[in-house]
């Protein structure tokens, strides 16, 4: 004795699951890619980053910084090496714009990403880099 009710409700449940899988997880996936743009926007949004506010700050906090000409390190940019009780850290280019900063670090695998205009050559920021990081002012 076969059911007769079962290949009908597959039936009809088929065609809303075909819908389903091609709306809904396609826009889920949208929206995702649009928020996560939207905060990349945000992170790198606001002023310009200088260097001398930023190394008064570094000072301040205890780290030691000295002076990179342009075009004397990884990037043509002015920059500075920053270090901690004689141990590097790290190496921030200040980049004329946020889109040049990105650009310096095109094609790179070893670094954290641009913080607006800043490229940094940090492949993973720990806690000593992260608290570096917040030195950075306009």
């Amino acid at each position: 004795m076969r059911s007769r009710v079962a290949p009908v409700a597959v039936g009809f449940a088929l065609p809303g699951i075909l819908l389903f899988s091609a709306v809904a997880l396609p826009a889920t996936g949208f929206v995702a890619w649009k928020v996560a743009a939207s905060a990349g926007s945000w992170w790198n949004a606001g002023p310009r980053y200088r260097l001398s506010p930023t190394s008064s700050c570094l000072r301040e906090h205890g780290y030691d910084v000295s002076r990179i000409k342009r075009g004397a390190g990884d990037w043509n940019f002015p920059g500075i090496w920053i270090s901690r009780r004689g141990d590097y850290l790290m190496s921030a280019y200040f980049a004329p714009t946020t889109a040049a900063a990105s650009n310096a670090l095109a094609g790179m695998s070893v670094s954290i990403g641009p913080r607006r205009n800043v490229a940094t050559n940090l492949e993973i920021a720990g806690s000593a880099e992260g608290r570096a990081l917040t030195c950075l002012r306009s």
